[in-house]
């Protein structure tokens, strides 16, 4: 099958706009091909929204919100991830 081409088992995706819209969907499909995700919004609520769907499908996830210091953390995680 054509998907299976485009398997992301043990690959992490960053994602910013993970909120709404595009970046939520990304996030979403990415999580469905098999990616773990960092994702970055300046809306909390909504990013946390979009986690916990993410974590329904099973894979790991980090959120990121990027109206502050945090940011700079977030990406040290990522490095390491």
């Amino acid at each position: 099958m054509i998907l299976d081409e485009f398997k992301l088992d043990g690959r992490v995706a960053v994602v910013s706009g993970a909120a709404s819209g595009m970046g939520k969907n990304m996030a979403l499909g990415l999580a469905e091909a098999g990616a773990d995700l960092l994702l970055a919004d300046i809306n909390d609520e909504g990013m946390q929204a979009t986690a916990d769907e993410i974590t329904s499908l099973e894979a790991q996830v980090t959120e990121c919100e990027t109206k502050n210091q945090e940011a700079k953390a977030c990406y040290d995680v990522f490095l390491f991830i």
